[in-house]
């Protein structure tokens, strides 16, 4: 056995583990690295086996550190055991040289460095070890957030997050999308300064109009709010392109302000507050129906759902589409007081003709219908 064979596992002549090396059985064959796990790459193309295979040819380790370690704990510039630096050198170094090293900061750490981080060495952020170092603004700039005075950072209780207002651009200018926390910034809000509505910090700061505007709430006298039990859901009436002209859409309360209700002030109709008003006609009309005399609603036992005969245009005229009762009102009915048809009142009417007409049929002599 030839003294550089030594160490090769298994080795005979014979084996079949010979022709890895010598395809063709003669003693002039060589390995083929490049089918192997591991291919030689550029300076490991000159390097001896033997430097590698130091203690023979099976289960060589094929990571860098294990050849390299010594490499690795006497680098004097940027120590790497002092500074924690990984042992996978393939992060930054290649197999041409150990110099130029490059780490890519994108797709190792999901830190991208960019625009202001672009130029700066890896100590300026990596000062005490580059494993655990925090991908946190806040880790490296909290001195800026400290020093901060334009608005004073620490006063005004700022979030130390700082990418809600900065980017890695530049500090300034700053700027806070209002619309991540369901309150976007319009009308009148967007030329006021933030510690106008963020008076005792940036949390818990209430994104309803009272938590800011009580005072206006309970100032206002035209009409004053207090007095007249508005609700206190700004937004309901007013919008934040100013208080005035403030409307409410009675639309979404299922009661429409229609006909003579477009002049009629609020307070008309909510005269004990906004809370609980009756959509119902006669929740404000009950003085006209007891007081009409044209006809007599009460005498008559007129219903109370005035809509069913008047409108919002007006009281009069007022009508009643008799279809929605399957009477019909024809010919000779058209001109007959309503009266003479309703005489106990205008519930359970019958709608035969026999409930009215039952005398004239008893008494009709020609023919005599009974």
């Amino acid at each position: 056995m030839n003294s550089e064979h030594q160490g090769i596992q298994g080795y005979r002549w014979e084996s079949s583990a010979c022709y890895a090396c010598h395809p063709t059985g003669d003693a002039n064959g060589a390995f083929n690295h490049q089918t192997s796990p591991f291919p030689l790459t550029g300076a490991h193309v000159t390097t001896d086996c033997a430097l590698c295979h130091t203690t023979g040819y099976a289960n060589t380790p094929n990571d860098c550190y294990t050849c390299h370690q010594q490499g690795f704990n006497l680098t004097n510039k940027l120590n790497h055991t002092l500074a924690g630096f990984s042992q996978n050198c393939t992060q930054c170094h290649n197999t041409t040289a150990w110099a130029s090293t490059t780490f890519n900061h994108t797709t190792t750490s999901g830190f991208p460095l960019q625009n202001s981080h672009a130029g700066k060495t890896c100590v300026d952020c990596h000062q005490t070890s580059y494993t655990t170092t925090s991908n946190e603004c806040s880790s490296c700039h909290m001195p800026d957030f400290q020093g901060a005075t334009n608005p004073n950072h620490v006063a005004g209780n700022y979030p130390q997050l700082c990418f809600n207002c900065h980017t890695d651009v530049g500090w300034a200018p700053a700027t806070f999308d209002h619309t991540i926390v369901n309150f976007p910034i319009t009308g009148r809000h967007t030329t006021a300064l933030c510690a106008d509505c963020h008076t005792t910090g940036f949390t818990n700061t209430p994104n309803q109009c009272s938590g800011c505007h009580m005072p206006d709430f309970q100032g206002s006298t035209n009409p004053n709010h207090v007095a007249g039990q508005y609700p206190q859901t700004c937004q309901s009436c007013h919008t934040s392109a100013g208080w005035a002209p403030a409307t409410f859409d009675h639309t979404i309360v299922n009661f429409p302000i229609t006909g003579r209700h477009t002049t009629v002030p609020c307070a008309d109709c909510h005269t004990k507050g906004f809370t609980n008003t009756p959509n119902q006609c006669s929740g404000c009309h009950m003085p006209d129906f007891q007081g009409t005399t044209n006809p007599n609603h009460v005498a008559g036992q007129y219903p109370q759902t005035c809509q069913s005969c008047h409108t919002s245009a007006g009281w009069a005229p007022a009508t009643f589409d008799h279809t929605i009762v399957n009477f019909p009102i024809t010919g000779r009915h058209t001109t007959v007081p309503c009266a003479d048809c309703h005489t106990t009142g205008f519930t359970n009417t019958p709608n035969q003709f026999s409930g009215c007409h039952l005398d004239d049929y008893q008494t009709a002599p020609k023919p005599n219908h009974i």
